[in-house]
């Protein structure tokens, strides 16, 4: 058994602001049990992410692929239902870096994960293995190529990927590769 505090991440993808959203979390799941599954948003401006003022709680009583659905109510009555699970996607591997398309550009490449509900992907960069890491990619993004632009000339990059699964789950960092701009 394990308990969890959950804050959920919504984004506002519109092009208006996104007022007085309200959020229940449910599960029909046997093996899940929602402790505390009311919270709300507030208002959220276009392209703009933001968590639950307070935590949901919940407890696992076995670490199977519970599913949970996040019902969210906005101020006129529109709802939106995401269902999600807690299992985070496992970290791609073989990441292979090029610095020959220019003088302040790496391109990324990186094979599939082999995951069936990945999302998408994201790039972080460092300028030591050890971090500290800023991600390269605004969003997920399925695609497995990333060109990062607009660095600077002579230097040693470090990089890493992590996945993302249908449910918003981020795997671990890959193995970290690095490469220098010419």
């Amino acid at each position: 058994m394990r308990e969890r505090s959950l804050r959920a991440y919504v984004k506002n993808y519109g092009s208006g602001r996104a007022d007085g959203l309200a959020a229940v979390l449910q599960t029909s799941s046997f093996e899940g049990e929602i402790l505390q599954g009311n919270s709300s948003y507030g208002s959220i401006a276009p392209v703009t992410e933001a968590g639950n003022t307070v935590l949901f709680r919940l407890v696992e009583h076995a670490l199977d692929e519970n599913v949970f659905d996040l019902r969210l109510t906005d101020s006129h009555g529109r709802v939106v239902v995401e269902s999600f699970e807690l299992r985070r996607p496992s970290a791609p591997f073989g990441v292979f870096l090029d610095p020959s398309t220019g003088s302040t550009t790496v391109i990324a490449i990186w094979p599939p994960s082999p995951e069936p509900d990945v999302a998408g992907y994201h790039v972080y960069r460092a300028l030591t293995g050890s971090g500290p890491w800023t991600r390269a990619t605004a969003d997920a993004s399925l695609v497995t190529y990333f060109r990062d632009t607009g660095l600077q000339t002579s230097t040693r990059y470090y990089y890493s990927i992590t996945a993302i699964d249908g449910s918003g789950n981020e795997s671990a960092l890959s193995p970290v590769a690095s490469t220098s701009t010419n």
